[in-house]
This record gives C-alpha cells, structure tokens and sequence, in this order.
C-alpha cells in the first residue's frame, strides 16, 4: 500500500509517494523530546519536513515544572501518557495526529495516512461523517451523557429497540456498554449470576480459546 506526503506551504505543490512499509524507517529518528517537533531521516526530509513554531503555537502545553513555552503537547505525551500496547520504559514512538476525515489521518508534519484499523473498529464510517457529526451536535445540545443506573432517555431506549428488532427473537434483553471488552466482562458477571441464582454457586470457570482475543479486560484477557 502507498500513500502520499504533502509538501509543506511554502514548497511546491509535488506531493512524494512512499509505502507504508518505510515509514519506520522515514521516522526513525523521531524525537519527541528534542527541540523539534519531528525530526525526519534523510529518506524523508527532503519532501517532508514540520513547521516547528506554527504547530508550536497550536498545540502549546502546560507543564508544572517546566517554563513557560519549553513544554509541548508531544513531550507532555512522552513523559506522561501511558499508551496502549507500549512499553513504560521504553515506549514506541507515536505519530502526533492534527486532524482525521475519511478514512485520512493528517500527520502534524503534513502527512496523509490511512487508518486501516478505523480507530480500533471504532470509526466504521469514516472520520467527519456529516450525519453521524450533525446528530452528535444535536445530542450535545440536548445532553451529553447521563448515566444509565436508575434513569433513561429517548436515545438510549430507541437504539435498544432498534437492537431488539435486528436480534434473534430469543434475544429481548439489552445491557448497553462502552467497549467490546466491556460488554465480555459482562458476559461473564452475568453468566456466573445465573448460576448463583439457580442454585450452582461453585459454577464459576470459564472455557476460552488459547490465545484467543476477547477483549483488554482482566476477564476477557484470561
């Protein structure tokens, strides 16, 4: 797969392909810490390169034991950010996103990628979708979040009926959560209750697939 990098403003309007098999290589050198923003290999720099002090002035930071205008958002990430899938010690280095739409993520540095997990299946449809944006607008004027534990809204009990009606018919009950590993964890406290309230307290073990992926939670994980 190829994608293309855009000159920066101020260059020539060319554009340079590369595969995403050599962006590692072309961010080798990436720096989060260092004076600038990205620092780019050779294999790179020649099309590539980041405006240090205009993405500076848009993405300042505050750090508590650093001076004023020494912190920038991607040190502030590299020092404090625990990311998903890294290491604490030693993290791998992260590609600071400016904004996304489509199926594009636009790099800080003026790159184009694509987003072939979707956001980890979370955006199916594409950043920016004009639908899925105007009813999230819309929601947001009327309430953003309101918990689930005693109360109810239209938005909530319409999509629940909408699940109904798309499930088998065996299916009638909904329990809504916030994640795939979530809704496991679930599975499994609602599974054991079952038992417990039928009488069979010491049904309490699960069978799983070896090395089976069913989530990020200590349960779905085991």
């Amino acid at each position: 797969m190829r994608t293309c990098s855009s000159i920066m403003p101020g260059r020539s309007a060319a554009r340079r392909c590369f595969s995403m098999a050599s962006m590692p290589s072309a961010l080798t050198n990436f720096n989060p810490s260092s004076s600038s923003l990205c620092t780019l290999s050779t294999q790179a720099s020649s099309d590539t390169f980041c405006s240090i002090e205009a993405t500076r002035s848009s993405a300042v930071c505050s750090c508590p034991n650093a001076p004023c205008g020494q912190c920038t958002y991607i040190s502030t990430d590299q020092n404090h950010a625990l990311h998903p899938y890294s290491s604490m010690t030693n993290p791998l280095p992260v590609y600071p996103i400016k904004s996304a739409s489509g199926v594009h993520l636009d790099l800080e540095d003026g790159r184009s990628v694509i987003d072939g997990m979707s956001s980890w299946w979370a955006a199916v449809h594409g950043y920016a979708h004009p639908v899925l944006d105007a009813a999230i607008r819309t929601q947001l004027g009327q309430m953003s979040h309101v918990m689930f534990g005693g109360l109810t809204h239209r938005p909530a009990s319409e999509l629940v009926g909408r699940l109904v009606e798309l499930t088998p018919e065996e299916l009638t009950k909904v329990f809504l959560c916030d994640s795939g590993s979530v809704s496991v964890e679930v599975a499994m406290k609602m599974a054991v209750q079952y038992h417990y309230t039928m009488g069979h307290s010491s049904r309490t073990k699960f069978v799983s697939v070896r090395n089976g992926y069913h989530g990020d939670t200590f349960g779905a994980m085991s």
